[in-house]
């Protein structure tokens, strides 16, 4: 009797088994199936995007784009394809999914600024703001860029003073070196000389520095005379500029500084410094003030 039992139990399971596979087996398979191919499609498509793009700091913003990307979207269709397995187990989902978004909004709320630390750094690699290398400003504090990733930009400053900085606390960025760079310099020379004369004495020992072989390669464009900007309290200043490679202005504007002072020795330009005028003013001649100031010391040490 037992013997028997077991027997038909065993057909009805195996009855059963053969059912579940033949309709919720398959598709099961069907399930793991595509999502396998969908992994493989996606990481040779990051593959062949990543190959178009080798040069400079590119490559290396890509690459940490497309794992982010990539991690996301494995998340996402691992998930899609294990609720999918669990479906056609029996399981009911909707406790699952309402258990799973308490415990997201709860995560949510507890790990906010490290989720907008981590959007906001997203946002940045993605717009492709800052590369490894660049001079930047961000939010008052300037250096350059050692390090970049999600959480935190990494500054280190002109006396080594390293800066952490978290990406969801970022307002502004002030890239010095993209694309190319400015190296502006405003002269400022005494009232007495002459402006032509100094413009072209500017403009002379600008085109000795363009054509030097030392520095020509640092140079895109033309060297520019704004003109006479303001004047001063002491000088008259004069503005003009340089068009560099990004991070050469500050080596043109060294290099050009001591040239011009060279050259302004040589043809007698004035440097200002500064000076003030002092005017006095009495009624009569300068005797009789100074009369009228002894008369006055006289009578208080009479008074005394």
């Amino acid at each position: 009797m037992n013997f028997q039992n077991l027997f038909s139990n065993s057909e009805k399971i195996s009855v059963m088994l053969s059912d579940w596979a033949m309709t919720s087996g398959v598709r099961c398979l069907f399930i793991i199936i595509g999502a396998f191919i969908v992994l493989k499609i996606l990481k040779w498509n990051t593959q062949g995007i990543l190959q178009k793009y080798t040069s400079n700091g590119e490559n290396k913003r890509l690459q940490t784009l497309a794992s982010i990307a990539n991690l996301a979207l494995k998340v996402i269709i691992m998930g899609v394809a294990g609720a999918l397995l669990l479906s056609e187990f029996g399981v009911d989902l909707a406790p699952i999914i309402a258990t799973a978004g308490v415990f997201g909004l709860a995560i949510g709320f507890g790990a906010k600024e490290l989720v907008s630390d981590l959007i906001s750094g997203f946002f940045i690699l993605l717009e492709d703001q800052v590369h490894v290398g660049d001079f930047v400003t961000v939010d008052g504090s300037s250096g350059t860029v050692e390090k970049m990733g999600l959480k935190t930009i990494t500054l280190r400053d002109a006396s080594g003073t390293l800066h952490f900085i978290r990406n969801g606390r970022i307002s502004k960025i002030q890239n010095a070196t993209r694309d190319y760079s400015f190296a502006v310099l405003n002269i400022g020379v005494s009232y007495d000389s002459s402006y032509e004369h100094v413009c072209s004495v500017l403009k002379a020992e600008a085109d000795k520095l363009l054509a030097d072989v030392n520095f020509q390669e640092n140079f895109i464009g033309e060297f520019e005379i704004f003109g006479l900007t303001e004047f001063a309290d002491s000088a008259v200043m004069i503005r003009c500029r340089f068009k560099t490679l990004p991070g050469k202005h500050w080596m043109i504007t060294r290099e050009f500084n001591k040239r011009i002072k060279a050259a302004f020795d040589s043809e007698g330009i004035e440097f200002p410094f500064p000076n003030r005028t002092v005017h006095l003013r009495a009624e009569g001649t300068v005797n009789d003030a100074l009369k009228m100031h002894m008369n006055r010391n006289s009578d208080i040490s009479g008074e005394i």
